[in-house]
Parts: C-alpha cells; structure tokens; sequence
C-alpha cells in the first residue's frame, strides 16, 4: 500500500512539472508571437515611410497593403485575417516601439483569476 502512494506522489509530481514546462513553453511561444507582430508592424511601418513622400499618407497605406497582399497570398491568408494581422502587428509596433522592444522581454502570461484555466482569457503582465 505505501508503495502505491510513494509511485502516486511520484506521478503527481512528474505531472505537476510537466504543467510546469507546458506553462514555461507557452510563455516563451506568447513572446516569440509579439515579436513576429513586432517585426512585422515595424517593417510595414518602414515600408510606409518610404513611400509617404512620394505617394502621401493614403496612397502610401494603400500601396503597402498591396504589396503585402501580393507578397501572401489568399491561398494562405484571407483579406480579413490578413487584416487583423495587420491590426494587430500595428498595435504591438506602436506598442513597443513607444516603451522600448525590448520589454517583450518582460511579458508573462496568466488567467486573470491566477488559475492557469485553460481557455480562459489570458492578460500579459509586463514586470
């Protein structure tokens, strides 16, 4: 009988230190996706600026987006998706570009109620 609970403990820990690792993972997978969004926003942004003086700000936005959508096809991105992506790397650029990038670095990620539940919303702390 101890011997079944000393090979349950075992487990129990094995099984708590791979939620552990599982949570450390995803961590490290939320940071290298903020800075993809990052990188993106900022080469898009770069790629505006270039054009700005030449074709103002709406032609300039207009002919990013365009050369974007030609660079990803909509095999592999729809409009809408690639629109959000865009949203989104725009927000992150601003984001921290405006506090430094290398606040990324920072970021961890937890429920909001400290649970770790998965599918619950997530909220990144930056420390």
């Amino acid at each position: 009988m101890e011997e079944a609970n000393g090979n349950e403990t075992s487990n129990f820990l094995q099984l708590y230190d791979k939620i552990d690792s599982a949570e450390s993972k995803n961590e490290d997978a939320s940071r290298g996706l903020i800075f993809s969004y990052f990188d993106f926003g900022e080469a898009v942004f770069k790629r505006y600026k270039e054009l700005k003086l030449e074709h103002g700000k709406d032609g300039s936005q207009a002919l990013v987006k365009s050369e974007v959508r030609e660079a990803i096809s909509e095999a592999k991105c729809s409009d809408e998706a690639l629109r959000k992506r865009m949203e989104r790397s725009e927000k992150m650029y601003k984001l921290f570009n405006s506090i430094g990038k290398e606040k990324i670095a920072w970021i961890r990620s937890r429920a909001p109620n400290g649970s770790g539940q998965v599918g619950s919303q997530v909220t990144l702390e930056i420390f």
